[in-house]
């Protein structure tokens, strides 16, 4: 049984030590010395330092010395706008963004400035990105949007804010794994419980034939389960090798779920490719406790 994990999601460490010498080479601009906190002197050289420092007054200033706003590093194709959402300058975001950084900007992985403030979990700076109308559905290298980002990152509030603003959710990444099907992989109840409020297909099936009810079942989530069943879900959906959801949890030996499935109406006679049906294999199954809820057997 082959099922497609989420992509991890790779974000660049936006670090701006990681700017090359020809980020600054023959630059001739004037060098600004900052204190922190600390009392550490900073030397601010590139609009990058301004972004991460945060030092939104600087910004004019170094613009008329010829240093541009969308300044590249090199080594992530990431602009000063990832700079300051990594250090999580929130002050610095607007004023770079009516200078005219561009907010839809792809970094080496194909990362928008919203995905990575999404998967930072920076919850007032996807505000202001979707306030000057970032686009929402922008896909990473590996066509994964914002809110599959918020998914898998377990960001609960982002995910509600993006599908407050309309981010698709019966879309589906290369392998035709939708939001729901990430939610269950992750066993994250809570956003699991938000998206079976919007209107879903809640049979959609993978490449691979999961629907969601396999996905919860893989995933050895009762909870999942449940609450899927009771959403009307059709039980007996086959994946590409013919198993249906309890075939799979009779298989896994998931007791309490095969048990549940088969009170809720599942048919336990549909056998597989291989023309296994989860009565058959609990005929010959070690398990006990398989044999009683599918073979009646009061063992």
């Amino acid at each position: 049984m082959k099922i497609h994990l989420s992509m991890g999601l790779l974000l660049i460490p936006l670090l701006f030590l990681s700017c090359s010498e020809e980020t600054n080479k023959d630059k001739k601009d004037e060098v600004i010395m900052t204190k922190q906190s600390s009392e550490k002197q900073i030397e601010i050289k590139t609009m990058i330092e301004v972004a991460y420092y945060g030092k939104p007054e600087l910004i004019q200033r170094y613009l008329d010395h010829n240093q541009t706003i969308n300044q590249l590093d090199t080594r992530s194709n990431s602009t000063p706008l990832y700079f300051a959402i990594q250090a999580n300058q929130i002050a610095t975001i607007q004023p770079f963004i009516e200078h005219g950084a561009n907010i839809e900007h792809q970094n080496i992985l194909g990362q928008t400035p919203l995905h990575a403030a999404v998967a930072q979990g920076k919850g007032q700076i996807v505000d202001i990105l979707l306030k000057n109308n970032a686009n929402i559905e922008a896909e990473d290298n590996n066509g994964l949007t914002p809110l599959i980002y918020a998914i898998e990152n377990a960001k609960d509030s982002i995910v509600q804010k993006l599908v407050e603003k309309g981010a698709k959710l019966n879309t589906s990444n290369k392998f035709k794994v939708t939001p729901l099907h990430l939610a269950i992989q992750h066993k994250n109840i809570k956003i699991l419980d938000f998206l079976l409020t919007q209107k879903l297909d809640l049979n959609y099936q993978t490449v691979d034939g999961y629907s969601p009810l396999h996905y919860a079942v893989i995933a050895n989530s009762f909870k999942a389960v449940e609450r899927l069943v009771k959403k009307g879900v059709n039980l007996d959906l086959k994946d590409k090798d013919g198993s249906t959801a309890l075939n799979i949890a009779a298989m896994k030996n998931y007791i309490k779920i095969v048990k549940f499935l088969v009170l809720s109406g599942a048919d336990k006679a549909i056998a597989d490719n291989k023309g296994i049906s989860p009565v058959s294999f609990a005929q010959k199954s070690w398990s006990q406790g398989l044999k009683k809820v599918l073979l009646d057997e009061k063992k």
